[in-house]
């Protein structure tokens, strides 16, 4: 007699056919609570199943797990795979390195051959327009169309001259010219939109490109006596940002933090490139240095100015911050109710204060 363990038992379903159980539109199992989810209604949910889109939606992958169900809809003409949700694993970000390799591989896509111009669509190893146009100029050109031999009669007139009666006797026993070279067309300067501008007082450390081809630039113009911050601009739209907002202590941007928020940034961003800012004359940009000491005034207590919060403006403004420091003092000489300038007892710098209002 065989003994049969309790363990070994299986239950066996006598309906169940072996292939996925379908669901329809809100059938699944926490389909109400992913969709909630998706909406920005609801958090994410510990369990139930969605689809690799709604996974990736929510920031999560399959992980290499299986799919347990089918979400049909349109009669069954249309259908998904379902995951479980709670076997899903975050989705992985790419490093830096790894979107630069990608944007090389896409650039190789993007560039025409001839005219080293990048477009937006991959161009199928097609030649540009200029490349076509004089193409078409070679293909017009007396060299190209004088190649066709004239047509002679046959029999030959034997009254004429054996030379003269066809020229092919002149092709054996001559040496023809050296075919035309096409006429290389120029191809036209492409402006600059900051990806190799170098504003006067700043130093640029990075460049991104956002989905419309514009540069996002990472900078600074620090000079390293006190710290190095950057600050993040874009020549597409006019973001700029040099703090983080969601900190609540030393919010200056480090350059990894700088290189995220570009990053971020450039992703998400479908500006056009515009024309990069023009370097303002020196009473402009007195103008604008009075307007943000002005601008810094408090009613009770004076300000401390420091050069690195001007972060914002330096594209803006490109002058270094000797020439900055020189600008303040001259108007503290000239207005000295509204800025103070004097040495640091400590380090010997020049320290800027905007004065408190006047009591009335």
């Amino acid at each position: 007699m065989v003994c049969v363990k309790e363990a070994d038992l299986v239950d066996v379903d006598l309906y169940d056919d072996g292939s996925f159980p379908d669901f329809g539109f809100k059938q699944a199992p926490g389909a109400v609570a992913v969709l909630a989810a998706l909406r920005g209604t609801g958090p994410i949910p510990m369990t139930g199943l969605a689809t690799r889109r709604q996974l990736r939606a929510m920031g999560l992958r399959p992980g290499g797990h299986e799919p347990v169900a089918r979400l049909i809809w349109r009669k069954g003409g249309r259908w998904a795979w379902l995951y479980r949700v709670d076997l899903a694993k975050p989705k992985r970000k790419p490093t830096l390195d790894q979107e630069l390799a990608l944007d090389k591989a896409m650039a190789a896509r993007q560039t025409c051959p001839l005219c080293k111009r990048r477009y937006f669509a991959c161009l199928l190893s097609k030649p540009s327009a200029a490349a076509s146009n004089a193409t078409t100029e070679h293909r017009q050109t007396p060299a190209a169309t004088s190649r066709r031999r004239p047509r002679t009669s046959w029999p030959p007139d034997p009254t004429t001259n054996p030379t003269e009666q066809s020229p092919m006797a002149l092709t054996l026993f001559t040496r023809r010219p050296a075919p035309a070279e096409p006429p290389t067309a120029e191809p036209e300067p492409w402006p600059e939109i900051g990806e190799t501008w170098k504003p006067e007082g700043v130093t640029v450390v990075e460049r991104y490109y956002n989905q419309a081809h514009a540069v996002v630039l990472v900078y600074t113009a620090d000079d390293g006596k006190t710290g190095t911050y950057y600050a993040v601009a874009c020549l597409g739209c006019h973001f700029a940002s040099a703090q983080d907002g969601r900190r609540t202590y030393n919010t200056r941007y480090s350059l990894s933090d700088a290189a995220k928020a570009a990053n971020e940034h450039a992703t998400t961003c479908r500006a056009l490139p515009r024309d990069i800012p023009a370097r303002p004359d020196d009473d402009t940009v007195r103008e604008r240095l009075r307007s943000w000491v002005s601008g810094a005034r408090r009613r009770n207590e004076d300000v401390q100015l420091w050069l690195s919060d001007l972060a914002l403006i330096r594209l803006t403004l490109q002058r270094t911050n000797d020439w900055i420091e020189t600008a303040l003092q001259q108007l503290a000489s000239e207005e000295p109710d509204i800025l103070l300038a004097e040495p640091s007892e400590y380090s010997g710098r020049m320290e800027f204060y905007a004065l408190r209002f006047a009591a009335s």
